[in-house]
């Protein structure tokens, strides 16, 4: 929460619980080593594995921590949308909406500014580089939301297209499960429920393994044995089996462990 939310606004909270989520992929990615490692060498022993959403939640902060650690210096906080080294590179309102637009680089911010029609700032003594574009952060800003106010968010979309340009419509949940992107790679599939507004998503291919083996370990614990909406079915065999004979000889344990640096007597 510290790194979340508006620049000058108090911590929020992230909007889904990253950290479990990421200490079940942790796990999922831990037991499939497990289970790879009896395949290969049945006669190995079992392996216990040990996650920790304290170490997890340590370990996806990434950047933020790399560069705190390696500078000595205090972290920049919160930055809403905004990126702390790249400008422009945040959510800008349009007509109807929201625009999240990133111009990497001297190129990209070349082709935003083109394509809103504002060659100038191109050449404008305070944004010539990403380094004074930094600098110059609010400025620049402001000028090009005061442009994006002009038009519709699917108008700027058009307007970008094919540039290379990297350009993120803000969707709402419900309009999830119809967008092209995500039915064109088919990663997941979907409905919602008019009433309930519930998105039951299915997982395909190589998840149905991971969700398998899920469910196989709460089955042992005399919990539920599937997650709702996975069609274990459609597992192949060959997977079901390897779960079958290998899941018995892994366990885990998930468990939070004190924050760091926290008096624990």
């Amino acid at each position: 929460m510290h790194i979340t939310g508006t620049r000058d606004g108090p911590p929020v909270k992230v909007g889904v619980a990253v950290t479990d989520l990421t200490t079940g992929l942790y796990t999922s990615n831990s037991i499939m080593a497990a289970l790879f490692r009896r395949l290969r060498n049945p006669k190995s022993k079992g392996q216990h594995i040990d996650v920790a959403l304290s170490d997890c939640q340590v370990a996806t902060l990434a950047n933020i921590a790399s560069s705190t650690l390696i500078s000595g210096k205090r972290d920049t906080g919160r930055w809403g949308t905004s990126h702390p080294s790249i400008v422009p590179y945040k959510a800008f309102k349009t007509a109807d909406g929201d625009i999240l637009l990133g111009g990497g680089n001297d190129r990209l911010y070349g082709v935003l500014c083109n394509r809103l029609e504002r060659p100038e700032w191109i050449l404008d003594e305070r944004f010539k580089t990403n380094a004074l574009r930094v600098q110059h952060r609010d400025e620049l800003e402001e000028l090009i939301e005061t442009e994006t106010k002009k038009k519709t968010t699917q108008e700027l979309l058009d307007v970008l297209e094919g540039s290379g340009m990297r350009k993120y419509q803000l969707y709402a949940l419900e309009f999830l499960a119809n967008n092209s992107s995500v039915r064109c790679y088919q990663r997941c599939a979907g409905y919602i429920e008019p009433r309930t507004r519930y998105v039951d998503y299915l997982c395909r291919n190589k998840y149905f393994l991971l969700m398998l083996i899920w469910s196989s370990a709460r089955k042992r614990h005399g919990q539920r044995d599937r997650a709702p909406g996975v069609r274990t079915d459609q597992t192949s065999q060959y997977a079901r089996e390897m779960v079958r004979r290998n899941s018995r000889h892994t366990t885990t344990s998930t468990h939070t462990r004190p924050a760091y640096g926290r008096d624990t007597r």
